[in-house]
């Protein structure tokens, strides 16, 4: 991957032509990239970046075909942006859900313990009381 200028790309053919491919020809091509060039000359304005990917299949095959001419391989970009820049944006709400599932279990757990440590508090209590009870009786 490397991220080029709208003024880098303008200057170099292959990216130019490269870039040109996905814009409908409507007119000639010299004024074609004149209207373009001026396009990418107003989105200098802007912190615009452009990105060139250069990606291939990791595989082999005894296809030799499919060895020469390899398919063509499918990328997908996702540009998210980021919080104080450490967080994407959208982790935002899967962060919250954590959050919340996390207190709400913090709270539970401290009740049901709470709860346990009362009922073995309770039984050490009566279990207790009958041994005083029958060692008396012994006496």
């Amino acid at each position: 991957m490397k991220t080029y200028t709208p003024k880098e790309v303008l200057i170099i053919p292959r990216l130019a032509g490269s870039l040109m491919e996905y814009y409908p020809a409507v007119s000639p091509q010299q004024a074609q990239r004149q209207k373009h060039a001026a396009r990418l000359k107003d989105s200098e304005s802007s912190s615009s970046l452009l990105l060139h990917i250069s990606a291939a299949a990791d595989y082999f095959t005894s296809n030799t075909s499919v060895m020469l001419h390899p398919p063509p391989v499918d990328v997908d970009i996702i540009l998210d942006p980021f919080l104080f820049n450490v967080l994407p944006r959208s982790l935002v709400p899967t962060i919250g859900w954590i959050v919340v599932v996390a207190v709400a279990g913090w709270i539970v757990s401290k009740r049901v313990v709470s709860f346990l440590v009362g009922e073995v508090v309770l039984t050490e209590e009566a279990g207790e009381g009958v041994e005083e009870t029958e060692s008396k009786k012994v006496r």
